[in-house]
């Protein structure tokens, strides 16, 4: 898309983030360019699947994976080798201004992006607290990247925004406004800690995370004994529960599930494997239990899925 002359240059600034976010790998679906929309600019993208080269971001942005259904994108671990990560609908990414890390996308993925004035934290607690102090404190709120989180008062918001955008501002200006204050507040609120976003209240610390996480992705076919898990990083079975679920969005029930079914779809493209040995392969205690779980997560039993391949 080319930017005019005419264009602010806020505008231009939220429109290179976006840019620079898609690493030039996406298809513009819709955009709120052109309405008129103060502090924010929203699109919605389409994402091939394979990897984004890493790279450097300038601006504030944050992201609503919209996908229909659970996908994985592998991501850099702390040794630059790619891991497996599962990215459900709805979840939120939140990424500063610095360096954007490599990933890869297991199929074409969907976005709503959202690229806000850097400096919109500043203007939030000043409407809000009304603090001489406010500065200081803002400034620190969005200290780091804010990757893979839930939370459905931002998520319902941005998709009000993005019908509104799909629509070209139908229901007019002031409608959008008041809902870009209410998703800048909501974000200041979270981030900050007010009203208990899902990376703080509950937090697991990185390491924990990514250990707990890798073993259940290594091993998914194994039963899940949520007491030994608790003991091996220290936490009660209750406060595991309730830690795993506000990090991912998920239980590690679910999250073990969504990578047993990520595995058996990998299995059935090989003609030569029955269901039976699929099953018993991805820690599926009978073929019939197999096929229930394979109808509640995607809406057909391995048989119809694997005639459609």
């Amino acid at each position: 898309m080319q930017i005019s002359e005419t264009d602010t240059v806020a505008t231009c600034k939220k429109t290179r983030a976006i840019r620079e976010f898609m690493r030039g790998k996406s298809r513009l679906m819709f955009s709120s360019r052109g309405l008129g929309w103060a502090g924010l600019l929203l699109e919605q993208h389409q994402f091939p699947a394979g990897e984004w080269p890493a790279s450097e971001l300038s601006g504030l942005v944050l992201c609503l994976w919209n996908n229909a259904e659970t996908l994985r994108c592998d991501h850099p671990d702390v040794n630059g080798n790619f891991v497996p990560k599962l990215v459900h609908p709805g979840t939120l990414s939140l990424y500063t201004a610095g360096a954007l890390p490599a990933v890869r996308p297991s199929c074409p993925t969907y976005g709503l992006i959202c690229a806000l004035d850097p400096d919109f934290k500043h203007e939030i607690s000043q409407e809000i607290l009304n603090e001489s102090n406010t500065r200081s404190v803002a400034d620190g709120v969005i200290s780091q990247d804010k990757r893979c989180f839930m939370d459905k008062p931002l998520q319902h918001t941005l998709e009000k925004l993005g019908d509104e955008a799909r629509r070209g501002g139908h229901s007019g200006r002031l409608y959008a406004n008041r809902l870009i204050r209410s998703l800048r507040t909501r974000l200041f609120d979270i981030t900050r800690g007010a009203s208990g976003g899902v990376w703080l209240k509950n937090k697991i610390d990185a390491d924990t995370l990514r250990r707990l996480s890798n073993r259940l992705e290594t091993t998914p076919e194994t039963n899940l004994d949520l007491h030994t898990l608790a003991t091996e990083i220290g936490y009660s079975k209750r406060h595991l529960l309730r830690s795993f679920r506000s990090n991912t969005g998920r239980s590690p029930h679910q999250y073990v599930l969504d990578l047993r079914m990520e595995k058996a779809r990998r299995l059935m493209v090989k003609p030569a494997l029955n269901l039976i040995d699929i099953a018993l392969d991805c820690g599926f205690a009978s073929q019939a239990h197999f096929t229930y779980a394979f109808r509640q997560k995607l809406g057909l039993t391995p048989s119809e899925y694997r005639r459609r391949l």
